[in-house]
């Protein structure tokens, strides 16, 4: 079996259960949150009053970030892989750990869903919040549910899929470029007056990269629907009929799959529903979400990540 094969199993799965005992690295050391306070110090220094300036400095911006930490990555790596194998192997699992995340959910959800039993809707709003970009003031009960639910299913994707589908085609480097492009989209890639120059490149990379992911996962999530025997059939014809109805092209996938998998309308006040028809979703439906996000994580690394990384090390 191709050594390189073998060495990458070992970096994903050692990734995996520093992920299951730890969660979370300190934001001291966390390569993601240098890579926010960096994109931080860098936008104001791009910023323009020209908006075609702006918009090319969008493009500037992306690029040299990715100049300064991708070789940065790789050849901090290579070095140490010379130096001491094992801790190669240590090292390199850690900082693939920090382009996904699984447990971290559970330090989100719980709060949560202990604020939703109680009642306490206005420290379910704040707490949903942290995990939504909607205004959350005004939501209802069902609606913070479905907000949670809405975040878990994307999550599936930006969270953990993304990165592992460019793990294994472009190892290390992969995984870690896609977390620097997710990291822009969600510092700089939006549509207010602020970022709509500066953020329209960040914006598009991360569609482009979460294109094929997303489309893979939704389709995974049927799998896990399957095995869970929940009706797959009526899961897929909701992730047909109401994946576009978002604005976005990708989260629409995961999303309106977790409704037909969960039988419940996923809303975005003012913006879509998902499974129009269906009932509102509980504190229950937030919690078979984990699960089948969990599933999802398992079946995509066994399906998609695992073969390919094979397959790509014998060519």
């Amino acid at each position: 079996m191709n050594l390189s094969f073998i060495e990458n199993l070992f970096i994903l799965g050692l990734a995996f259960i520093i992920d299951f005992l730890f969660g979370e690295p300190p934001a001291l050391v966390h390569p993601t949150v240098w890579m926010g306070r960096f994109i931080s110090f860098l936008k104001p220094k791009f910023k323009s009053l020209n908006s075609k300036r702006e918009r090319i400095n969008g493009v500037l911006i992306w690029f040299l970030c990715f100049l300064i930490f991708i070789p940065s990555v790789y050849i901090i790596l290579t070095i140490i892989k010379k130096v001491n194998y094992i801790f190669y192997i240590f090292t390199a699992a850690l900082v693939l750990k920090s382009t996904f995340a699984v447990k971290s959910w559970k330090f989100h959800i719980d709060p949560l869903i202990k604020a939703l039993k109680e009642e306490n809707i206005i420290e379910a709003r704040k707490l949903v919040g942290k995990i939504v970009g909607r205004n959350t003031k005004e939501l209802s009960k069902e609606q913070v549910a479905s907000a949670a639910i809405e975040s878990i299913a994307e999550g599936i994707v930006d969270g953990v899929t993304s990165p592992a589908f460019y793990f294994a085609i472009f190892g290390l480097s992969g995984a870690y470029a896609f977390r620097l492009a997710n990291t822009f989209d969600s510092m700089i890639g939006y549509r207010d007056k602020e970022h709509i120059n500066i953020g329209w490149f960040s914006a598009k990379m991360d569609t482009l990269l979460n294109f094929l992911p997303a489309r893979l996962s939704a389709i995974t999530m049927l799998l896990a629907c399957l095995i869970l025997k929940r009706d797959w059939k009526f899961a897929n014809r909701i992730l047909m009929r109401d994946k576009n109805l978002p604005l976005s092209v990708n989260s629409g996938w995961p999303m309106a799959a977790m409704a037909g998998i969960l039988k419940v309308k996923l809303e975005k006040p003012n913006f879509y529903i998902l499974g129009k028809e269906l009932r509102s979703p509980t504190i229950e439906d937030i919690y078979l979400a984990l699960k089948i996000m969990h599933l999802t994580i398992f079946l995509f690394i066994l399906i998609f990540v695992i073969p390919t990384t094979f397959l790509l090390s014998i060519i």
